[in-house]
């Protein structure tokens, strides 16, 4: 027969197995039993697809970051598993090409005499809504330049004789815009012997793919008209001429 106390301790044994069996079932939501799924982006940093991943969790969920391999541990009802893994699918792509078509327009009183450069259809529209906007009566298209890069670079160009414009494509969570993060518009500023570029504006920006996005800049150094700066983003596919100014 054995001592009392090693039956006790016999008996919570037996028990601790059907206790471990029966912890799932203590994490039961409320659309199905909690579930955990590793998500490895390749393309998106684990920061990025925190922004993507976190909106969607329900107040059961829970994220483990992982530094090595970088991943995500995801805990959830089964449902909102399956939900954030194919918007993390939709989302972990690889660097678009983008085409940008930047237009530096100086708006103010009427010129009769000043002759911009040849517009698109598309420009001449945008350039008559700012003259209605802001109660301009002409404006002049100072520079055009039509750009090919690809997400994740940098870019640098003169608009006009004057004006400089620099940008980074950067990676967006949105197909449907291009982020232009850290945009600088700078001028020329001759300052006794020795020129120097002055910054006009510094800011980033999310451009719609297709339609036209205004930025004002503000007024022209001849206090009577403004500069704007005008964008234009689309896809584009990758081949040879991606990454510079045509």
């Amino acid at each position: 027969m054995f001592p009392i106390r090693r039956l006790v301790a016999l008996a919570v044994l037996s028990v601790l197995p059907s206790v471990a069996r029966a912890l799932p079932a203590q994490e039961q939501g409320k659309g199905g039993g909690l579930v955990v799924r590793v998500l490895t982006p390749k393309f998106r940093t684990i920061e990025e697809m925190m922004t993507v991943v976190q909106p969607l969790l329900s107040d059961e969920g829970s994220i483990l970051i992982q530094t090595r391999p970088r991943s995500l541990t995801v805990k959830d009802r089964e449902s909102v598993i399956e939900r954030i893994a194919r918007a993390v699918a939709a989302a972990d792509l690889p660097p678009r090409a983008l085409g940008l078509s930047v237009s530096l327009l100086r708006a103010g009183p009427g010129h009769g005499s000043e002759k911009g450069r040849k517009e698109t259809p598309q420009m001449a529209a945008v350039g008559e809504r700012i003259k209605k906007l802001f109660s301009f009566e002409s404006y002049t298209v100072i520079e055009s330049v039509n750009f090919l890069g690809i997400e994740g670079n940098g870019a640098g160009f003169p608009m006009g004789k004057d004006f400089r414009l620099d940008f980074r494509l950067d990676r967006s969570l949105d197909n449907s815009t291009a982020r232009l993060k850290d945009l600088v518009l700078s001028r020329l500023r001759e300052e006794g012997k020795k020129p120097g570029w002055k910054d006009l504006l510094r800011t980033s920006i999310n451009v719609p793919i297709g339609q036209p996005f205004v930025l004002g800049v503000g007024k022209d150094e001849s206090a009577t008209g403004a500069l704007f700066l005008v964008f234009v983003a689309s896809d584009a596919p990758p081949g040879p001429g991606i990454g510079g100014v045509r």
